[in-house]
């Protein structure tokens, strides 16, 4: 038997559309993301969660692709030696963690109160139905 091991960030959100095992989700704050691989059964309208990896997902100041970017706000950074973790805040007030590793492009230049994008690529994400 194999136990879940690891961080993840999951998002709240209710589901907008489900087919073919894809799922569009929509946030309190009007954001949507399209086309994330669907775990399980669930209905339009339905209470839903996004789960994000930290280690899956990449810090910049730009917009990635639509589906696979969230705008978020940094609430701290930690210098951890090799890498700094980021926590911050969706649009909707959910927290995210966010694993800088040593040598990325923004390492030592993420502040308290930026307003950056989170990216991914779409495998990465994850939707899980709460109902």
């Amino acid at each position: 038997m194999a136990d879940f091991i690891g961080d993840s960030a999951f998002l709240a959100g209710e589901l907008a559309e489900v087919k073919d095992g894809r799922a569009t989700l929509r946030f309190t704050d009007g954001t949507v993301l399209a086309d994330v691989p669907m775990h399980g059964a669930g209905a339009r309208g339905g209470k839903a969660e996004l789960m994000l990896r930290p280690e899956r997902i990449d810090l910049s100041d730009t917009m990635g692709p639509p589906g696979a970017s969230l705008p978020i706000t940094v609430e701290d950074v930690t210098f951890l030696g090799n890498n700094s973790a980021v926590t911050a805040r969706t649009g909707w007030g959910d927290p995210l963690y966010i694993r800088l590793n040593f040598g990325h492009p923004m390492m030592g230049s993420v502040s308290r109160g930026d307003k950056l994008h989170v990216r991914w690529q779409p495998q990465d994400a994850h939707a899980f139905s709460k109902e």
